[in-house]
């Protein structure tokens, strides 16, 4: 007799053949060593399925390569703060930074890989390597520098206004 640890055989009627097609189903999930929800979820859908046995190799590749996917060592991720740290580099390198620079596009497409956990350490670095060696014309520097000065000191002169 077949032994589903999380379903109850016995009430159900079934045939000879679909007895033993059930259980060879169960034989090869056994090494799996499954526990708790996760064998009753195999044992539901091995019952449950048309073709047991493949739907039992099905589990098998799932639960392998989950188990591969465990034993892989985790990248270092990269997260918003080293992109805020690169942005402050690049503004203190500039003086100031405009929507339209290709630094800040570079630096927007890099905020949208990172949020989507689509970017890897060595990407981050190469691309980091690439915005800071971007050259800025040397009359673009001086009209940031103008600029610069003319809105902070813009903005101390509203401050004394109030």
């Amino acid at each position: 007799m077949i032994r589903f640890q999380t379903i109850d055989i016995s009430d159900y009627d079934l045939t000879r053949g679909r007895k033993r097609t059930l259980a060879a189903a169960k034989d090869m999930i056994l090494p799996l060593k499954l526990r708790g929800q996760n064998l009753h979820n195999a044992e539901y859908r091995i019952f449950s399925a048309n073709q047991p046995k493949a739907e039992a190799r099905r589990i098998l590749n799932y639960q392998r390569g989950e188990r591969a996917k465990r034993a892989m060592p985790v990248v270092a991720e990269v997260d918003f703060s080293d992109l805020q740290e690169l942005r402050v580099k690049l503004i203190r390198k500039i003086n100031y930074l405009y929507p339209s620079d290709p630094q800040a596009l570079v630096l927007n497409r890099m905020e949208k890989e990172i949020a989507q956990g689509t970017m890897t350490e060595k990407q981050f670095k190469q691309l980091t390597t690439e915005v800071l060696d971007m050259d800025i014309t040397r009359i673009d520097l001086e009209q940031r520098k103008i600029e610069f000065e003319y809105f902070r000191n813009n903005k101390r002169g509203n401050e004394n206004e109030e």
